[in-house]
């Protein structure tokens, strides 16, 4: 919940007191919000925690690779960590927007071989 959500929840409900469910209604919010708002004696301050990736326990794979090939693909990537039954299973789409993050920055420096594994 944003603070200026709970402070205007407040102030609906302490200046101009109105009912959970005017105060739902008019900021087009649920009651339970409204609840949950009410109950708190201080503004929110927690961030939410980044969601973790069903890449992460290949990112050393990927950065390997990366390393000694910095110009492959997202796709060639993909085939690679998908190699043996410990491999990745995931879908190509979250994969692909998961390793381009990785091989963006170092792509516009590399030239030559794309999409071959030096070995």
């Amino acid at each position: 919940m944003k603070v200026s959500l709970w402070a205007e929840i407040r102030r609906l409900h302490e200046v101009e007191h109105l009912s959970d469910r005017a105060i739902a209604r008019r900021l087009r919010c649920c009651t339970k919000t409204v609840a949950k708002a009410l109950a708190m004696t201080q503004p929110p301050t927690e961030h939410p925690k980044p969601r973790e990736s069903i890449l992460d326990p290949f990112c050393a794979k990927i950065d390997a690779l990366i390393a000694r090939c910095p110009e492959l693909t997202a796709p060639r990537v993909l085939e690679e960590i998908s190699k043996g039954p410990e491999g990745y299973q995931g879908i190509a789409q979250a994969g692909d927007d998961g390793v381009h993050g990785r091989t963006s920055g170092v792509r516009n420096q590399a030239s030559g071989n794309r999409g071959q594994i030096a070995g």
